[in-house]
């Protein structure tokens, strides 16, 4: 009855490949043709596998596209508070100048198509969050 939950409110379609199949070999008792004694259903928790998915790589380009935007959005405040004469005084006692080389260092990294395997092996960013 638990795992029916997931397919009322439609959070199946959240779940990792290997929590979606066991979801669905709890409420249905099979997942595409296979049951719980399935070598096919039990690869699908091999890690190797789980990284190379579709879901998982969609969690990756969504945190590749959160670490872009907070980037863009440090730096457009350093350049705002950079450029604000009132906070002339403050700038070098703050090292605004060092923060903005070091968040424009950051920012081109993510521009590098090298970012994302860079990313492999964290939890990313769910999606339907961005």
């Amino acid at each position: 009855k638990i795992a029916e939950l997931y397919f009322d409110d439609g959070s199946i379609n959240d779940a990792c490949p290997p929590l979606k199949a066991l979801l669905n070999i709890m409420a249905f008792g099979e997942y595409e043709g296979h049951d719980i004694n399935s070598n096919e259903l039990r690869s699908l928790f091999d890690p190797n596998r789980l990284l190379e998915s579709d879901w998982y790589q969609q969690r990756i380009k969504a945190k590749h596209q959160v670490d872009e935007r907070l980037l863009k959005k440090q730096l457009e405040s350093l350049e705002k508070f950079s450029s604000d004469p009132i906070y002339k005084d403050q700038q070098e006692r703050l090292g605004v100048t060092e923060a903005t080389k070091r968040v424009i260092k950051k920012l081109e990294k993510t521009r590098d198509p090298a970012y994302l395997n860079s990313l492999i092996g964290t939890i990313g960013v769910d999606p339907a969050v961005i």
